[in-house]
């Protein structure tokens, strides 16, 4: 069992002089904007910024760029990250059951250890992503190229697997 990790609030996280928590109701905006084809609120930019052991279970991030965050210990537990780009990133140790990153670009992207149970990857970009060790048990890997990641030591009992997704694409 994990030990209890203590989160961050996004209240307390400051990026590029701005409150998380402000930059997520902006997003938020911005997506229901995208979705009625308004203009509106701001597309989340949290490239680089430090979102480690920080709470975002449930977080609206659908296209936010965050190439290069560090999200290690995070909880994203049920987070929308589709379509989200996230390059580059230390998801190491994240919480991210039933999170959704389909067609996500996880390029690059460190998820050693992390716990992906029933998280949806489908047509997901994972190009030299590291999941060593990643629980992915039930998650849908559908359309998912695992060829260049490394998978060593990482669970896929139940995972929604079409085709085979470890030959080369």
């Amino acid at each position: 069992m994990d030990e209890p990790i203590s989160l961050r609030d996004p209240e307390t996280i400051m990026h590029r002089g701005k409150n998380l928590r402000l930059i997520l109701e902006d997003h938020r905006a911005w997506v229901e904007a995208w979705g009625r084809q308004q203009k509106g609120g701001v597309q989340a930019d949290l490239s680089g910024a430090p979102l480690d052991g920080v709470n975002l279970r449930h977080a609206l991030l659908f296209k936010a760029k965050m190439c290069g965050a560090n999200l290690y210990g995070s909880d994203l537990r049920g987070a929308d990250l589709s379509h989200a780009l996230l390059a580059d990133a230390d998801l190491r140790k994240a919480r991210l059951s039933k999170c959704r990153l389909q067609f996500a670009d996880l390029s690059d992207a460190d998820f050693r250890q992390a716990k992906l149970k029933r998280a949806v990857l489908y047509f997901a970009e994972v190009k030299n992503t590291d999941f060593r060790e990643a629980d992915l048990r039930r998650a849908d890997l559908r359309q998912v190229k695992m060829s260049s990641a490394l998978i060593e030591g990482a669970l896929f009992d139940g995972a929604v697997l079409v085709g085979d997704p470890f030959l080369l694409a």
